[in-house]
């Protein structure tokens, strides 16, 4: 198995256990990081969704926003390594300051 086969493989396992523990009800879940040795236990703390003026989203009360899912989408909003060529972060075309738009 090359580099790259390896590494897709780990970042599909990370994010299949982030998931599990994102969608878990059990609130003391911890869930171990492949190919690191480490853990991540599930925060359930909630994430405060200030929106402005704009219309109130719709969140599943299934699935709330926490803290931890919050980070963990902006780390990978940002990561280059998600890309095809690993060269472009969703960033780099959805910028902020333009609402998200390319």
């Amino acid at each position: 198995m090359n580099y790259r086969a390896a590494f897709e493989t780990s970042m599909l396992l990370l994010i299949v256990s982030i998931i599990y523990v994102a969608c878990s009800k059990d609130k003391q879940l911890i869930v171990p990081i492949p190919n690191s040795g480490s853990t991540v236990a599930y925060d359930p703390t909630p994430y405060n969704l200030q929106y402005g003026s704009l219309p109130t989203p719709t969140i599943p009360s299934d699935n709330p926003l926490t803290n931890q899912g919050v980070e963990l989408g902006r780390m990978l909003f940002y990561d280059k390594q998600l890309s095809g060529d690993g060269s472009l972060a969703c960033a780099g075309c959805h910028v902020q300051t333009n609402g998200f738009s390319d």
